[in-house]
């Protein structure tokens, strides 16, 4: 498997950025978080950039007490899937964009202002025909540490350690796949109209393949369980940015109609297939 891990280099938090500061002065302090998050394309506090919202994230950071370690935790982190019609079978290229030494960058944000890792992975590879779906997974180093704020219930705060290994993993039951179109409203998921086929009438099935770029970049929360009783989920953001070429191809059993369909709010995506 030609999948590499390039680069992987931290991106500073909130929380660490702020036990950098030489004193407390508020407005000094807030300044530079909000410098910082700026120049590295950090959340926003509550999708808010204004000064006010650092000075309260300042606040936050200097009121809480340190309350365990939780550990150090390997977290799945799905950066993309390859859906293959039910009953049929498909195969995944994929190559860096023109001379690239890389074709995707996973930016990992730890929870609760934690620091994060920014992973770039060469993607030169051909995945096999297969008759079942596909993840594309990287392990994630994590670190949760548990904090207080005044007589507020604990907050978790992770900070990511680093990538660990790229893994393949084979869906013997695809959650979305096989499902009826009627199913996938219009505002959670859009069609895909280049590649779907209805064989309702023709029972020797057929192939379909493409050849595109997928140059496109998303983010979305990921939660996970770290074990602990009283902490429950905990989060990461994640930020996935492709710049890479794909060939898809598929084989489409007869008798079934094939339409395929990826979610409204997640241009990176591959397609999946509902069938009727």
């Amino acid at each position: 498997m030609a999948v590499e891990i390039v680069e992987d280099s931290e991106v500073r938090g909130l929380a660490d950025v702020f036990l950098q500061a030489c004193e407390w002065d508020p407005a000094l302090v807030a300044g530079s978080l909000r410098e910082h998050a700026l120049l590295k394309g950090l959340p926003m506090p509550a999708g808010r950039s204004g000064l006010d919202v650092f000075l309260w994230v300042a606040e936050r950071l200097r009121g809480r007490t340190w309350v365990e370690d939780l550990g150090e935790h390997v977290v799945d982190v799905r950066w993309l899937s390859f859906h293959v019609p039910p009953g049929g079978d498909g195969q995944l290229l994929m190559h860096n964009s023109g001379d690239r030494k890389y074709g995707m960058s996973l930016k990992i944000l730890g929870s609760g202002w934690g620091s994060g890792r920014e992973v770039k992975v060469s993607l030169t590879d051909d995945y096999g025909e297969r008759d079942h779906c596909l993840d594309l997974v990287l392990d994630v180093a994590v670190r949760a540490r548990s904090y207080v704020v005044g007589d507020g219930p604990p907050e978790i705060c992770t900070t990511v350690l680093g990538a660990r290994r790229v893994r393949l993993v084979s869906l013997t039951r695809c959650t979305l796949c096989g499902r009826p179109s009627e199913e996938f409203d219009p505002i959670g998921y859009e069609l895909d109209d280049q590649l779907g086929v209805d064989l309702r009438a023709d029972q020797a099935g057929a192939r379909r393949s493409r050849t595109f770029e997928l140059n496109a970049e998303d983010e979305y929360e990921l939660g996970f369980s770290i074990g602990a009783a009283d902490a429950g989920k905990v989060g990461m953001t994640v930020r996935r940015s492709f710049q890479t070429a794909c060939e898809v191809s598929y084989r489409f059993p007869g008798g079934r109609c094939f339409t395929p369909f990826r979610p409204a709010y997640s241009p990176v995506d591959l397609p999946f297939w509902a069938v009727d």
